[in-house]
């Protein structure tokens, strides 16, 4: 329905899974980074705040949510205050972004993407 109402980006986060963003009819899959949870408090705040940030420098939508996953298993792996640029580029090398990146997966419907999304959440 948002697409419908004109809605131009959406993005849906799936936890531990990833997240799925909408862009100019197309459906992304963006892989979530690993992490060993400590305290899973704030982790989609974390999420949102770092996608926001990306977005404001003027990186792509798809480009900021690899790296507002970055942050959010940053975040989510220790117990503190939300985690700096630096934080995140210490436990994630750029190899291991852009690695992350490759592995998106793109759908051209959203029947696909909506069965892709069930069979992570099995």
């Amino acid at each position: 329905r948002l697409l419908q109402k004109g809605v131009k980006k959406i993005i849906v986060s799936l936890g531990s899974k990833g997240s799925m963003l909408v862009e100019s009819g197309k459906y992304v899959h963006i892989s979530a980074l690993k992490a060993t949870p400590v305290d899973s408090c704030g982790a989609g705040d974390a999420f949102t705040a770092a996608l926001m940030a990306e977005l404001v420098q003027g990186r792509s939508f798809h480009s900021a949510a690899n790296f507002a996953s970055a942050y959010a298993a940053t975040k989510v792996s220790q117990i503190k205050y939300f985690p700096s640029r630096r934080d995140v580029k210490k436990r994630f090398s750029q190899d291991e972004l852009d690695e992350n990146f490759k592995k998106h997966k793109s759908f051209e419907s959203l029947q696909d993407a909506c069965n892709y999304i069930s069979s992570l959440l099995r």
